[in-house]
């Protein structure tokens, strides 16, 4: 008897744990958007030394 108290005790945690996470904040949280390589020139100023040369590389190896 004590084994079945167990077992339903078991099946009902773990009822309950699958419910609470498929509920979650469902529809609380947008999803975000994909991710997109590079940056946006709108949001990134860059100060870049003279001594630099057009075409020179900005970071070093």
């Amino acid at each position: 008897m004590l084994t079945t108290m167990k077992t339903g005790y078991v099946i009902l945690v773990m009822s309950a744990v699958l419910l609470g996470t498929s509920w979650g904040n469902y529809g609380a949280v947008p999803p975000k958007p994909p991710c997109r390589p590079g940056f946006s020139e709108s949001f990134y100023t860059v100060f870049v030394s003279r001594d630099i040369l057009q075409g020179q590389s900005i970071l070093k190896a």
